[in-house]
């Protein structure tokens, strides 16, 4: 939680309007969404990547595990890393045209747990393992029938 803390100033500071935004007690949790092109007008120096379908997939297992998420599924039918030099960041997708943010529970200022819409911060061990997820025609998983060959999506 500490380390979502700190990673919120540098999010904040990296894509300021759109993030960062508190949901009060009577608001249902819903994603929110903007168009992918203002993002990207808005985050110059940026590096966009949409997810392939198996990096999509862990991410979903990763949102449904987090104890910082809303209960179910994440928005979307896809997602987008944006990197910049001191954050990755993780934005749920809706096609090619929007990305969306949900609310997390993040720790304030006060110390207290508060739900503030936010992309999910991703540290770098997920990010190399996402970059180790290649994606294939089809994206099917075949099994290896030599156990030294790798399984690839």
């Amino acid at each position: 939680m500490k380390r979502a803390c700190l990673m919120y100033g540098i999010v904040q500071s990296f894509l300021m309007g759109f993030i960062a935004l508190p949901v009060s007690a009577a608001e249902a949790p819903t994603a929110k969404c903007e168009p992918i092109s203002k993002m990207e007008a808005d985050a110059k120096g940026a590096k966009f990547t949409k997810l392939n379908a198996g990096q999509y997939h862990l991410m979903m297992g990763v949102y449904i595990g987090s104890a910082i998420t809303p209960e179910g599924l994440p928005p979307g039918d896809g997602a987008m890393l944006v990197q910049e030099k001191s954050a990755s960041l993780l934005f749920w997708t809706k096609g090619d045209k929007e990305a969306c943010i949900v609310p997390l529970k993040l720790e304030g200022q006060d110390h207290q747990p508060h739900l503030m819409y936010s992309p999910m911060i991703l540290p770098p061990a997920i990010v190399m393992v996402l970059k180790d997820i290649v994606g294939g025609k089809d994206e099917i998983a075949t099994p290896a029938n030599d156990p030294k060959d790798e399984l690839k999506l």
